[in-house]
């Protein structure tokens, strides 16, 4: 069970690709929606099993197990997996994260598009029916980054960005910057500013007129760029 909730979502660290047999390669097909927004472990793409036991034994199906996934939805990644899946073939996938690690699997899929409620978020989403599972350590060489398209990111990307930290008009102890690789979380540090004595430092916010996303201390964040955070303050009681 996951523990963490984010809602924005991020092609860094966790990519599905489609075995290539001409290259002998991965090409990228699609990215996938994990939690943490900008990571992803194996752990967090769960292995299901596709019927309950009784109802294998009534339509005599066999206890196979299934990956299942959802991946950031546009019509353009919809229709290359609808492409990939619509001849009920098997075929070889690899999901990668920013570690370079990796999951190889075989198996037949299927896609479709998903929404909930009306308004909602429209869902890709995908299920595999697995043969065959491995894992890797080092996908570097078995991947072909030149089919990851322009704009996306590498996978092993290892870029950092700089989380600053503004008093915001505050008298305290300076709090210094926390440079991290995208893809990792930094845990929000204390404050202990206040603003005339009278108002005590409560949290960190996005935006200096404390409008933006409310961080608090102890707060696992997930940079994706460099980015400055104020320090939001209430009356002392």
């Amino acid at each position: 069970m996951l523990e963490e909730k984010v809602v924005a979502h991020s092609d860094v660290g966790c990519m599905l690709f489609a075995y290539n047999e001409t290259t002998n390669k991965y090409d990228y097909l699609v990215p996938i929606r994990t939690i943490p927004a900008t990571g992803g472990s194996p752990s967090q793409i769960e292995v299901t099993e596709m019927d309950s036991p009784i109802k294998q034994f009534i339509l005599d199906r066999q206890d196979t197990p299934a990956y299942e996934f959802d991946y950031n939805y546009t019509k353009s990644n919809y229709a290359v997996c609808k492409a990939k899946f619509d001849g009920k073939t098997e075929n070889k996938f690899l999901i990668t994260y920013s570690d370079k690690s990796g999951v190889k699997f075989s198996g037949i899929g299927a896609t479709w598009r998903d929404s909930l409620n009306t308004g909602e978020e429209i869902k890709g989403k995908i299920s595999v029916a697995v043969s065959s599972v491995d894992d890797v350590e080092d996908c570097s060489s078995i991947i072909n980054i030149s089919s990851i398209p322009s704009g996306k990111t590498h996978p092993f990307a290892t870029s950092s960005c700089v989380v600053s930290f503004n008093l915001n008009s505050g008298v305290g102890t300076a709090v210094p910057n926390i440079t991290v690789v995208k893809g990792n979380y930094i845990t929000i540090p204390a404050c202990n500013a206040v603003v005339d004595t009278d108002e005590d430092f409560n949290c960190w916010n996005t935006k200096a007129d404390g409008t933006g996303d409310n961080l608090a201390v102890g707060q696992k964040y997930f940079p994706t760029e460099d980015i400055t955070l104020y320090a939001k303050y209430t009356e002392s009681v």
